[in-house]
């Protein structure tokens, strides 16, 4: 399996980050928890995230929807997920 850039753990729990693409020089990036202690749960989740969220980066900068916005629609993406992984 592969390395998942934007995976990482801290103490038992798995962590899903990203830095933000902008214009400006501060930077700015989204942090989440994925309720996770079990990595192979965390690398399918992580790699939902990532994927969501490159499809939203675009919308990002053309400041259609705000960093808060983009924040609680992949929370949601969690939920959903573990919900799914754990039904199956």
């Amino acid at each position: 399996m592969g390395k998942h850039i934007h995976l990482f753990r801290r103490g038992r729990i798995y962590y899903w980050r990203r830095r933000i693409p902008g214009f400006s020089t501060e930077i700015d990036t989204i942090q989440l928890s994925l309720r996770t202690e079990v990595h192979p749960e965390a690398c399918i989740i992580s790699r939902q995230l990532t994927s969501e969220s490159d499809r939203m980066f675009d919308d990002l900068t053309r400041n259609l929807i705000s960093p808060d916005d983009m924040r609680r629609w992949l929370s949601h993406v969690i939920t959903e997920e573990l919900a799914r992984i754990r039904r199956v």
